[in-house]
């Protein structure tokens, strides 16, 4: 049964709760729009809510482009943007957002941003058991721009995010990219790199924000939260160029949240033209936490 429902839900106002009663989404309708609630059916949440305004972007250089007093609000969840980050990206969404329902479907389509004509729609799909999160970037300028979508998911802390290396034989050639940013501590303790595996803690008592990239071949990530895995997929293109130095999917954490991002290749995009981008969202319920972080464990978690 695929239900959609308008309902209030916290400061956020007016949204649209979509459910089978096997899976509960959220998202806003007068900002954004951001899925802002993903979990199991009457459970828990997955999703950070930035309800105080924690994140945000105001500074003047950000105002001198897009007009005084407009801020850009993060209000958490999953939201979509566009690679590479620059001021640019951070365009404010904070209108009302047009809302088409379907047998199976719901889209969510922003206002047309002012500086860069970019118009973005997410459209959800429930279909056996999972949920299709399709990303669409429109360009409605006169001009081709060059750009890749970029998908990101904060999650609640407390969980762990698991992510496999590519693996294939190459030889003497290299296999494998790891990107850092300039605040990125490799020895930070919610890392762990083992040879197939990455881990990555969210811990609420440690402030200092890391990132981290990968050119992400494998294309599946799980975060397990409470004996509760959430699992995000999408398609890698071998022949593609990635942003960030290559990366199609990059995870960053703070004391507040752990996101996974990902990202899909740069395209031109010609006038009145769009670029997709999709993920496959699932929950398995019954997971347990391993005691001990490694390649073993966390391949039984993958396998799960």
């Amino acid at each position: 049964m695929f239900v959609v429902s308008k309902i209030i839900y916290k400061k956020f106002g007016e949204c649209i709760l979509i459910s089978d009663n096997q899976i509960d989404m959220i998202v806003t309708t007068n900002v954004g729009p951001r899925i802002i609630f993903f979990g199991k059916h009457k459970g828990m949440n997955f999703l950070f809510e930035d309800l105080n305004d924690n994140f945000h972007m105001d500074d003047k250089k950000f105002q001198d482009m897009f007009g005084k007093n407009q801020i850009w609000h993060c209000y958490g969840g999953h939201r979509l943007w566009v690679s590479p980050e620059n001021y640019y990206t951070y365009a404010p969404d904070n209108k009302k957002v047009k809302v088409d329902i379907g047998k199976n479907t719901v889209i969510f389509t922003s206002e047309i941003e002012p500086l860069r004509k970019l118009q973005k729609q997410i459209k959800i799909m429930f279909k056996n058991k999972q949920v299709y999160v399709e990303h669409v970037i429109k360009n409605c300028d006169n001009k081709v721009i060059s750009l890749a979508p970029w998908a990101l998911t904060s999650m609640v802390p407390k969980g762990i995010a698991f992510f496999k290396m590519n693996d294939k034989d190459t030889g003497f050639l290299p296999n494998k990219k790891i990107i850092t940013w300039p605040y990125t501590n490799l020895s930070d303790p919610r890392l762990f790199i083992g040879k197939k595996y990455i881990a990555l803690k969210a811990d609420e008592n440690n402030k200092q924000p890391f990132k981290l990239g990968l050119d992400y071949q494998y294309g599946k990530s799980v975060y397990l939260l409470d004996g509760v895995k959430f699992t995000i997929q999408c398609q890698y293109d071998n022949e593609g160029i990635y942003p960030d130095y290559g990366c199609s999917l990059e995870t960053y954490t703070n004391n507040y949240f752990l996101e996974i991002e990902t990202l899909g290749k740069v395209q031109s995009i010609k006038p009145k033209q769009s670029l997709r981008h999709t993920e496959i969202w699932s929950i398995t319920q019954n997971v347990r936490k391993p005691k001990v972080i490694n390649d073993q464990t966390i391949e039984q978690i993958f396998n799960q």
